[in-house]
């Protein structure tokens, strides 16, 4: 028990992640434990699971979007949430793709459609 709580220490305080670092970590702790532990039919770890895993691939800005809590004000739902992620990425043209386009122009911080959609599609088989 003790070794498994290792997995999810930080050094020290001045020691830190961002976001996609930390859902990436969560998303490889987790993983074995909700196949092999029986967690699949507990939603609750299963959500963390699936955002997490979504979470680790997303710009850092649209992950710190898509990590945020829920209130009962701006963001309601979980639907909220990915409608605010979706919204940033597509406003601030991190979403490239099309017959045109030139890879060799693709921003470090952009992602390209069919990614995109990859991303959700694999998100939903979890």
């Amino acid at each position: 028990k003790e070794e498994e709580d290792d997995d999810l220490y930080v050094e020290s305080e001045t020691d830190s992640i961002d976001t996609r670092q930390g859902a990436a970590h969560l998303f490889d702790f987790l993983e074995h434990r909700i196949q092999h532990n029986g967690l699949v039919r507990f939603p609750q770890v299963r959500v963390t699971y699936v955002l997490a895993a979504i979470c680790r691939k997303l710009p850092i800005d649209a992950a710190n979007i898509l990590s945020r809590a829920l209130d009962d004000e701006e963001c309601p739902t979980p639907l909220h949430i990915m409608r605010q992620t979706c919204e940033y990425l597509e406003s601030h043209s991190l979403i490239r793709g099309g017959q045109d386009m030139d890879y060799a122009d693709l921003e470090e911080d952009s992602m390209l459609a069919g990614e995109l959609e990859y991303i959700f599609y694999e998100a939903a088989e979890m």
